[in-house]
């Protein structure tokens, strides 16, 4: 029954990531990994930002209970979720992709020890990932999610690079 109940719980996340693999492999065509993950970042990005402005207010504040630096700098929890969505965008677009792979690579990452910090400390807190609409848990998952994320934009920056 619990097992049950965690699946539901993490059911928008389940399907924001699916949607964003299944626009990273449609736009992408096949042709290369780079490309999939360009639409997959870009996709996913555009996808959670807009979740997060459905009720900016109820985002901000659950940011500000496990993010390191909206907790200092009060503003940050207001404009993450347009951060969001101007890299989102940025990957579609396709200019300066090694700057927004790489901005993309220090917020998710550094968004990850803010979610590790309040894992290690066990606070029980929703995810401010999916906004304040949709409740989810902060655990194990968000912090993948992070991790993820931010080592595919660095992975992007390698490729273009070398």
């Amino acid at each position: 029954m619990e097992e049950h109940k965690e699946k539901k719980t993490y059911w928008p996340l389940i399907a924001v990531i699916i949607v964003s693999i299944l626009m990273g492999l449609a736009l992408s065509m096949y042709e290369s990994a780079f490309l999939f993950m360009r639409y997959f970042l870009g996709s996913f990005l555009c996808l959670i930002s807009l979740v997060k402005l459905f009720d900016l207010k109820g985002f901000h504040m659950a940011f500000m209970e496990y993010d390191l630096l909206a907790k200092r700098v009060g503003f940050y929890g207001w404009i993450y979720p347009f951060i969001e969505l101007a890299l989102g965008l940025g990957f579609f677009a396709g200019k300066y992709l090694i700057a927004v792979s790489f901005l993309t690579f220090l917020i998710l990452g550094f968004g990850a020890f803010g979610v590790f910090q309040a894992m290690k400390d066990k606070k029980e807190i929703t995810c401010a990932c999916m906004g304040s609409v949709l409740k989810v848990p902060l655990t194990t998952v968000s912090l993948i999610e992070d991790v993820v994320m931010s080592l595919m934009a660095l992975a992007m920056c390698f490729m273009q690079l070398f």
